[in-house]
């Protein structure tokens, strides 16, 4: 048998602690009768600092591309958004923590879907796109905007697509 691997706080004699990740399985005979438990402990002071510190990293960019006066987005390769900004509520009405893993074709209107679909689909066959066209935000206020799609291309690969549209 084996536990589900925990994380502790380690104290040390001198009272500071530490944090560990213990592991800990049953040795058992072969009739299965039980032996002893080994418990391995492990320290992981590195990987909590790095959890941390990309944490951090993420907030502060995030906290950017908020306060950034356009929709930025990225589309992964099945055109669902991986990333989108503050923007999108004023613009479409959706909060853009919502909008993370959900499908574009499931966060735009109809009208707006038919227009940008085949672009995104050129954005994934490796083609920047860059347009400008007449949207109305959530409260139906008509807005022109110029929009860019441009590919992200990694290891000769279409992974995805960076979004950026402004209201001009």
């Amino acid at each position: 048998s084996v536990l589900e691997s925990a994380e502790f706080e380690m104290v040390c004699s001198d009272g500071s602690t530490f944090p560990v990740l213990v592991s800990t399985s049953a040795v058992r005979d072969a009739q299965g009768k039980f032996l002893r438990c080994n418990t391995t402990m492990v320290d992981i002071t590195e990987r909590k600092a790095a959890e941390t510190a990309l944490r951090e990293s993420q907030r502060f960019l995030h906290t950017i591309a908020d306060q950034m006066p356009g929709v930025v987005a990225y589309v992964d390769s099945t055109l669902h958004y991986r990333f989108a900004n503050a923007e999108h509520k004023r613009l479409f009405g959706l909060d853009s923590d919502a909008m993370i893993g959900m499908r574009v074709s499931d966060c735009l209107p109809e009208d707006v879907w038919s227009d940008v679909e085949p672009r995104l689909l050129a954005g994934l066959a490796g083609e920047p796109q860059s347009f400008e066209a007449w949207r109305n935000d959530a409260e139906g206020k008509a807005t022109y905007i110029r929009a860019s799609y441009l590919p992200d291309i990694q290891d000769g690969g279409v992974q995805g697509i960076f979004v950026q549209a402004i209201d001009i």
